[in-house]
């Protein structure tokens, strides 16, 4: 009787961590293709567009297969992008030096 327990535990946390990654990566896309309405054809909207959807399709192919190994793979590649995405950006700055 224990294992049933400890299989009915897995699923529930395969499920549990495949639903948060799925909503993380939704909205990821969401967010992404409202950026793309609004920034035009920026090539940055355009990446950030591409990434999150490719994202969210393939952790729903994850989903459906039931990987745990795509699933835990889609969260990690998820947090990744949002991680960078967040960062602050340094402006470029030219490689001469400015008279004081």
């Amino acid at each position: 009787m224990a294992g049933v327990n400890a299989d009915r535990g897995a699923r529930k946390a395969f499920w549990t961590c495949a639903g948060f990654t799925l909503f993380s990566a939704v909205v990821s896309a969401v967010f992404s293709l409202l950026a793309l309405g609004m920034a035009g054809e920026h090539e940055f909207a355009l990446y950030a567009a591409s990434r999150s959807v490719a994202l969210a399709l393939a952790t729903v192919a994850a989903m459906v297969s039931r990987s745990q190994g795509g699933v835990t793979a889609m969260a990690l590649v998820n947090g990744r992008s949002r991680s960078s995405n967040s960062a602050p950006r340094r402006k470029k700055q030219s490689g001469l030096l400015k008279p004081r």
